[in-house]
């Protein structure tokens, strides 16, 4: 920097002139000398015809640099366009397009959602999707199904049994519990907004009396199941009559001790410290510290139509988290499964924070899964009415190719011959006749219609809960390299704030001017090809807490109390009790 200080002496003046490069230190933010970004890094971004992101680099100051390219190394640009392509179906070619502020708009509503999978984009005219019932095993707790597979008549569905059947998954749960092979999954990334708290949302106490928050429900359940794990002795170890039906469980005679089942939670950004620092507060609820792992959820950066990164201000990228199927490529990048795969597990149960009834590793869970031989499954409730707003679990099949519609899809009574994929299918994508659909008693599934059929059952009323299983190979290896190709990813339209360089003014649009790339927890249903499906109570498994305290407010921090208040009073009367109301 060149600068010129005149000195008045006495009567004289004397000019003198001097170069000197100032330190940061002295000049604060000033404009450094260094006037090309560091090279590996331009090189990538032009590589992936993203090279625009460095466009105001000379007028921006030594700490705006800094943060710009800490930003731009945390994303992996190589595989951006590869996600854009395949979740627009766009094909092959360059990503190419104007990325000014206010001329990029779409015609879509606010929140419009636009969910076009890769398969979307190679399908022909000769073949479209057609959805139909889950049509793979469904059992449901207290239910027990005829075992003879040959059978399709109506007798085959699900009838009452003694407990044999369902005590035994318990016990292949309990043993995979007892051999330090199964893990907690925890979607905790959402703030308590909607409730009314300023915070996340597993902070929340809903409450009760002992003032549980919904972190400290789901920690004390897991530290119970531990201790009741280690305290029972199976007569099965002895004899090798569950190790035989649990091969995926292993063939020791479990833990001696202290059992572990390791809870990994993944957080958000903005919420990532504060449950970190509850945990250590709250002594990790008694859990072991090194049995908590914390890690948190992906963002992507959001993209115009035409592909092209977005830019809040000359330095800051606008990011979005990657949606709750985030979690995945979450677990691979912070070295989740590597941690699995060390410790020996085998089974991970997946769900969210929002449901103050989940049971973390529930053994009927866990163990139907092994039992089945899954590499993924589900907890489903039945909808109460036709019109529930909640998704259903459900088979998409590809007519064509191998699959032959025998009748109108539209129809109640078409058969479709062809191997469907499991999906979530969510209450707005199905037709009023699908929703109030029954089931058929002559249907010749093998499970999925019980024998509440003959009394109406809906057809589509498995409704979703998001309380899943995985085994570990199947997210190692399917999950995983699906993600990394790209192939799960969907469109989101949103009015995303942009950097306008001819106003120099960060504008927000007034319609949607760009898109975020997110997926969904339940896109990989149709990778997997064992999917389980074990049918749950409502009032025992169920308790959302989405909406704020309130007389009128259903699915709130109330009815979730309630609900708990309610199973606690049945678990006395069920074992002998009496409750007397004390109206003092």
């Amino acid at each position: 920097i060149v600068s010129t200080f005149t000195v008045s002496v006495s009567t004289s003046s004397i000019s003198i002139q001097f170069m000197s490069l100032l330190a940061p230190s002295i000049m604060g933010d000033c404009l450094p000398t260094t006037t090309s970004p560091p090279t590996g890094l331009f090189e990538r971004y032009t590589e992936a015809k993203q090279a625009h992101v460095f466009d105001h680099w000379s007028t921006l100051t030594s700490a705006q640099r800094q943060q710009l390219v800490d930003q731009l190394d945390s994303i992996d640009v190589e595989k951006l366009e590869g996600y854009f392509r395949s979740a627009t179906g766009c094909g092959s070619g360059s990503v190419s397009g104007s990325v000014s502020g206010s001329g990029q708009k779409d015609d879509g509503d606010d929140e419009k959602r636009e969910e076009i999978r890769v398969s979307s984009s190679t399908s022909t005219s000769s073949t479209k999707s057609i959805l139909q019932p889950f049509s793979g095993k469904v059992h449901k707790i207290g239910k027990h199904k005829n075992n003879n597979k040959n059978n399709n008549n109506s007798d085959d569905h699900d009838h009452d049994s003694d407990s044999d059947y369902d005590s035994n998954l318990y016990e292949i749960g309990m043993k995979a519990i007892r051999a330090n092979q199964t893990a907690a999954l925890l979607l905790a990334g959402g703030q308590g907004t909607r409730l009314g708290f300023d915070g996340p949302k597993g902070m929340y106490d809903i409450g009760l009396p002992s003032k549980s928050t919904l972190f400290a429900l789901i920690a004390k359940r897991i530290l119970k199941l531990t201790r009741l794990a280690a305290s029972m002795k199976s007569a099965s170890d002895s004899d090798g009559s569950v190790a035989n039906a649990d091969a995926d469980a292993g063939t020791g005679t479990g833990c001696t001790g202290t059992c572990s089942i390791p809870l990994y939670i993944m957080t958000s950004p903005m919420n990532h410290h504060t449950t970190k620092t509850y945990f250590e507060q709250n002594n990790y609820f008694s859990l072991p510290p090194n049995d908590v792992i914390f890690f948190s959820q992906g963002v992507l950066p959001c993209l115009s139509p035409s592909g092209k990164i977005l830019m809040q201000n000359p330095y800051t990228i606008n990011m979005a988290p990657d949606g709750n199927g985030g979690i995945y490529p979450a677990m691979e990048k912070n070295g989740i499964l590597t941690d699995l795969k060390e410790r020996g597990v085998g089974h991970v149960h997946a769900f969210a924070i929002d449901n103050a009834l989940v049971k973390p590793c529930d053994p009927h869970f866990v163990g139907y899964c092994i039992e089945e031989n899954a590499d993924c499954g589900n907890k489903v409730l039945w909808k109460v009415d036709a019109h529930e707003k909640v998704g259903v679990i459900a088979e998409k099949i590809t007519v064509g190719d191998g699959a032959v519609a025998d009748a109108d899809a539209g129809s109640g009574d078409s058969k479709i011959k062809g191997k469907g994929k499991p999906c979530v299918v969510e209450y707005s994508e199905l037709s009023q006749e699908m929703a109030e659909r029954k089931a058929s008693s002559s249907s010749t599934s093998t499970s999925t219609i019980s024998s509440e059929s003959s009394s109406g059952k809906l057809a589509f009323g498995a409704a979703n809960i998001c309380n899943h299983y995985y085994s570990l190979p199947f997210l190692q290896e399917v999950v995983i390299p699906s993600y990394t190709n790209g192939n799960l990813y969907h469109v989101a339209h949103k009015k995303i704030p942009v950097w306008d360089a001819a106003t120099s003014k960060t504008i927000t649009p007034s319609s949607n001017n760009g898109i975020k790339l997110e997926s969904f927890i339940f896109d990989v249903f149709p990778l997997s090809t064992s999917m389980a499906i074990l049918e749950v109570e409502r009032k025992h498994e169920f308790a959302p807490v989405k909406n704020a305290p309130g007389k009128d407010s259903t699915d709130s921090p109330d009815t979730a109390r309630n609900m708990i208040s309610a199973m606690a009073k049945e678990w006395i009367v069920t074992s002998g009790g009496t409750l007397t109301l004390n109206n003092a």
